[in-house]
């Protein structure tokens, strides 16, 4: 129990509080119904990343024909956020 409590104070102290902008983004979305500063946001998610390979897919979608073509066979992906 001692190196959870442990862990989850270290993990707890490497964040950042919101910025006054981000404070207001959140208030303004949410209103009353969260606590922004309670919000802590931290570099890196705990999930970490992944790199595979894959085929060329065919060029259907909006997306796909508004950017450039992948030249590249490899890519390495990871979560936007986690909430905990």
């Amino acid at each position: 129990m001692r190196v959870f409590l442990i862990l989850f104070l270290t993990l707890a102290a490497c964040g950042r509080p919101l910025t006054p902008s981000e404070k207001a983004f959140v208030t303004q979305m949410h209103g009353d119904e969260i606590n922004p500063d309670k919000i802590r946001v931290m570099s890196g998610a705990l999930l970490g990343s992944v790199t595979y390979k894959r085929q060329k897919r065919p060029r259907l979608a909006c997306r796909e024909r508004i950017f450039p073509e992948p030249t590249e066979e490899i890519f390495t992906v990871s979560p936007a956020a986690l909430v905990v």
